[in-house]
Order: C-alpha cells, then sequence, then structure tokens
C-alpha cells in the first residue's frame, strides 16, 4: 500500500487543514461524518437511538449497545464504539429516562436496563 501513496495537492492539504482548525474551533466531545465530511456534535448525539432500542422490559445493556452498533453496519464508517454507547446508558439513566439494574452499563452483560417507569 505504501507504493500508492501520492502527495496530496496544495488545494486539498489546505481544505483538509482549515476543516481541522474548524473542528478544533468547536471543540465538540465527538465527530462523525455527514457522508461528505467530519462535522462536530454533541455527546448526547446517540442517546435518543440508545433510548429507542429500550422497551419496558428488563433487557441487558449489551443489547442496546448492540442494536445501535448493527444500525451502523450497512454504512461504510463506523461512527461510535461499544464504550461510548454504554457510557452514554449511564448518562441516560441518570437522566432518569432509563432504569437500571447494577451498576454500570460499562458492565454491559451483567446490567440490565428499561425504560423508567
Amino acid at each position: 500500500m505504501w507504493d500508492l501513496a501520492e502527495p496530496l495537492h496544495e488545494g486539498t492539504r489546505n481544505r483538509y487543514r482549515d476543516l481541522w482548525q474548524q473542528l478544533r474551533k468547536e471543540n465538540a466531545p465527538l465527530r462523525v461524518t455527514d457522508g461528505e465530511k467530519l462535522v462536530s456534535t454533541p455527546i448526547t448525539t446517540f442517546d435518543r437511538q440508545l433510548t429507542s432500542y429500550a422497551t419496558n422490559e428488563w433487557q441487558k445493556a449489551a443489547r442496546l449497545v448492540g442494536e445501535a452498533l448493527a444500525s451502523q453496519m450497512d454504512d461504510d464508517l463506523i461512527q461510535v464504539g461499544d464504550i461510548v454507547l454504554a457510557a452514554r446508558i449511564d448518562a441516560i439513566v441518570e437522566s432518569g429516562d432509563l432504569e437500571m439494574q447494577g451498576e454500570s452499563a460499562l458492565e454491559m452483560h451483567k446490567s440490565l436496563v428499561r425504560l423508567s417507569q
């Protein structure tokens, strides 16, 4: 693959540099692609998706994380990892939108979650 490498043209390099400066200035906790380029996004970006997989029945936190990860399988790029998603479940529990049995969604296979009753 190294043999296929080519230097970036100056215009392309400047565009990437400008985009990176913009992203650094925004200082957002996450960066995802919008299909074309990197964009800044808040830490809560995946909260609605995670909550949409929750039900009134207790289920493992790993299931919500797995559903969110599986929904990305049609994309060419994984936008977020399992640890970030599990940490967001903890935050959603803290906000009161989900209930949890267990200490943390970071222990995905031990913790149970459901929609708040």
